[in-house]
């Protein structure tokens, strides 16, 4: 049986991360080189083990190396991202966006997104989760954040894809089941005024925020609530999940009706579909 999925991903449980933020990082480097030393450092990962490119359409890999980090910040390239494997086996895979294009056109621009994806077997939940936190307070104190969240999937493509939203796959392959359901959510565009979907984790930046309240999330079930600023990170369940799956929605329904007025509102996350 083949190890990867998609011809480039471990094919073992994976968790995900990602961030929506109002700017690229290139006018915070600060937070960005936060952000790095977080991943670095939380997940054990040095030269030996991460390679890093900060070519865009052609990735082309070399040692992790914080002078190429400063480099790719002073002359504003578009993004970092960060491989650990192989690029024909993926055991994590990051981005972090750089570019600051100053205020964006919202009616064409997605949000810059910050995504991290590691398989859980090398970094098991409690270490991934550890860093995605640091990772959210950062861009709460650092940043213009607009929303994120942590999650479970059942390898790393999965994850990479719900992080990152970039599709892809082999000539002829089918999408599975957790795919489909992904490439039917609204356009990333949608994340300048609402949420994706409650996460296992979710942050919620000040606009989304000031929809709700501690008090209303843990009514709602959240099982934690944390205020950092005007921003909400809250914790949907006890453990990652996969999102998409049935007891997650079992458990999170009274959260999801919540948070539906001002979500992406995908079909599949409805509190009022049959069975959900």
């Amino acid at each position: 049986m083949s190890n990867t999925v998609g011809g480039h991903w471990a094919n073992l449980p994976s968790h995900g991360c990602f961030l929506y933020l109002e700017r690229g990082l290139g006018a915070t480097p600060q937070a960005c080189r936060a952000l790095i030393e977080q991943m670095t450092e939380g997940l054990g990962l040095g030269p030996d083990t991460l390679k890093v490119s900060t070519k865009d359409r052609a990735l082309q890999w070399s040692k992790f190396a914080w002078k190429k980090i400063d480099a790719a910040l002073e002359n504003r390239h578009l993004s970092v991202t960060f491989l650990v494997g192989e690029p024909s086996e993926a055991h994590l895979g990051a981005r972090i966006p750089i570019t600051d294009k100053g205020v964006p056109d919202r009616t064409i621009d997605d949000p810059p997104n910050v995504w991290l994806a590691a398989e859980s077997i090398r970094w098991p939940e409690e270490r991934f989760v550890a860093v995605a936190r640091s990772w959210f307070r950062t861009a709460a104190t650092h940043c213009q954040v607009l929303s994120g969240g942590v999650f479970a999937a059942a390898n790393m493509r999965n994850a990479k894809v719900e992080a990152s939203r970039e599709f892809e796959g082999l000539v002829g392959e089918a999408p599975d089941a957790t795919n489909q359901l992904i490439e039917k959510e609204p356009f990333a565009l949608h994340a300048w005024e609402k949420v994706r979907r409650v996460y296992p984790i979710t942050l919620l930046g000040p606009k989304l925020a000031a929809r709700t309240s501690a008090e209303q999330l843990r009514a709602a079930g959240a099982v934690a609530v944390e205020s950092v600023g005007e921003l909400l990170i809250f914790d949907a369940t006890e453990r990652l999940a996969e999102v998409w799956n049935r007891p997650y929605l079992d458990a999170t329904k009274k959260l999801r009706e919540l948070v539906w007025p001002w979500s992406f509102q995908h079909p599949h996350d409805d509190p009022k579909r049959r069975g959900r």
